[in-house]
């Protein structure tokens, strides 16, 4: 079994090309890094597009974790604020809006 940290993220079709339009492809990378550090329980890592319903043109590029189904809660927050406070400092501003992370469990 793969590790989180050697986790490649499934990317949905279009997200190469969001990146390239916003000039994000190391910003993007950086994210995942932060992802793998963040989560190392994660199950799964997709990466999708959500279009923003307020502004025509926006999307935002979501990191999609999937967590075991009993994944203690308090444990799930601790690694969310270690997530945000990562990509503050590791992301620039302009860029790090871009961004998105969901967080699910997998079905047992």
């Amino acid at each position: 079994m793969a590790t989180a940290t050697a986790m490649v993220p499934v990317m949905e079709p279009g997200v190469r090309e969001e990146l390239r339009r916003n000039d994000a492809e190391a910003a993007f990378r950086t994210a995942c890094d932060i992802v793998r550090a963040s989560f190392p329980a994660m199950r799964t890592f997709r990466v999708g597009l959500l279009d923003d319903p307020d502004e025509d043109d926006r999307r935002w590029v979501m990191l999609e974790v999937c967590l075991p189904p009993s994944y203690p809660w308090e444990t799930l927050h601790e690694e969310e604020m270690r997530f945000h406070e990562a990509m503050v400092k590791r992301v620039p501003l302009e860029l790090n809006l871009l961004f998105g992370l969901h967080l699910d469990y997998v079905p047992e």
